[in-house]
């Protein structure tokens, strides 16, 4: 992949600590796409630690970082200011078109190809009004432990699999998505307009830097902050698309404690 992108080239924007490098290799390893990513490193007692993981991490995987990947440290004694984090990943992305997602998922491999060669999608960012959603899945508790390498990578996998082993991320009566609407998803290769219905609405979509509010940097920690940004695009009146043949899928993980009380 060239250290140059292509005017219709994606940026995954992410972020993530010391205990995800793991995942962000699985993240990367399945798209073409370009990676921002912000590291969040404590200035605490594990500091220097933290910091020869991190030079370790580059050194091993340094061929398959260099050409794709950017990663943006920020060191404080604060806890994780997640907007600003989230707002120092998209400032540094090459590409204006961005995907903010979090590093715990995995996008299908065919996502990039399908983007570049629908010109109503790429028509609709060029002009900057308008965001393309990709619907969040996840597997049902006993199948939790599937390993990345044998999620679904096309759709009709996906319907093969839903109320089986694979569902809606966080449930279907869950606000956060319910809007997608998945039922007409799974039914359609069709890309459909959306109006989302609930103040907790926080989609996985892409969308044109150059249309698109930063998050708002007053938020921090955990709760709400990813909500308030995505409704405040719905009242700039930005568009909002679901994309009939792409998806996201989390992969679980255990949550350390330090998250837990955050």
């Amino acid at each position: 992949m060239s250290s140059v992108p292509k005017v219709d080239d994606v940026t995954v924007t992410t972020m993530i600590t010391v205990d995800r490098f793991n995942t962000l290799l699985n993240s990367i390893s399945t798209t073409d796409c370009y990676f921002s990513v912000t590291l969040h490193i404590p200035d605490d007692e594990e500091l220097v630690s933290n910091m020869e993981k991190l030079t370790k991490f580059i050194d091993k995987n340094f061929v398959v970082l260099k050409s794709k990947t950017n990663i943006h440290l920020v060191i404080d004694k604060y806890p994780r200011q997640l907007n600003y984090l989230r707002n120092v990943a998209r400032f540094f992305s090459k590409t204006e078109i961005i995907f903010p997602l979090d590093v715990d998922f995995i996008v299908n491999k065919s996502f990039l190809k399908n983007f570049k060669s629908n010109e109503f999608v790429k028509s609709k960012l060029s002009i900057g009004n308008s965001v393309f959603v990709l619907p969040a899945l996840e597997f049902q508790n006993e199948y939790v432990n599937t390993k990345f390498n044998d999620f679904p990578q096309t759709k009709e996998e996906v319907i093969s699999m839903f109320n089986n082993s694979l569902t809606v991320f966080h449930g279907l009566k869950n606000r956060g998505h319910s809007s997608t609407n998945y039922e007409k998803w799974l039914g359609t290769d069709r890309i459909y307009q959306i109006v989302p219905d609930t103040l907790r609405y926080e989609p996985y979509a892409l969308f044109n830097t150059t249309g698109v509010p930063y998050s708002d940097e007053r938020f921090t920690g955990y709760g709400a902050n990813k909500v308030a940004w995505w409704y405040e695009i719905y009242l700039s009146g930005v568009e909002f698309y679901v994309l009939p043949n792409d998806f996201v899928i989390h992969c679980f993980h255990e949550y350390p404690d330090i998250r837990i009380e955050e």
